[in-house]
C-alpha cells in the first residue's frame, strides 16, 4: 500500500472498508449481468449462490461499464463497420 493511502489511518483518520463491489470478481459480475439481462429477473433476485456477487453490485458495474463507454466498444470490436 503507498504512503499516501496509509497516511489517514497513521493520523487517526477513519479509513472507510471497501464495499462488496470492489471485491467482486469481473468476470462473476458480468456473468451475472447477463444472467439478469437473459432470464429478466429483478436485480435484487439474482442468486448468491451462482457466485456472480449481489445483484446491487451487478447492476452498478453495468451501470459503470455503460457510462464508461465498454459496450459500444464492445460493440465496434466485435461488429466493425
Amino acid at each position: 500500500m503507498g504512503a499516501d493511502r496509509a497516511a489517514p489511518a497513521a493520523q487517526g483518520a477513519s479509513v472507510p472498508a471497501p464495499g462488496p463491489e470492489a471485491t467482486a470478481r469481473p468476470g462473476g459480475v458480468l456473468c451475472g449481468n447477463l444472467f439478469v439481462l437473459h432470464t429478466d429477473i429483478q436485480w435484487e433476485f439474482l442468486p448468491k449462490e451462482l457466485g456472480f456477487g449481489s445483484g446491487m453490485t451487478c447492476w452498478r458495474r453495468l451501470r459503470d461499464w455503460n457510462e464508461a463507454g465498454v459496450w459500444q466498444r464492445l460493440h465496434e470490436v466485435l461488429w466493425p463497420s
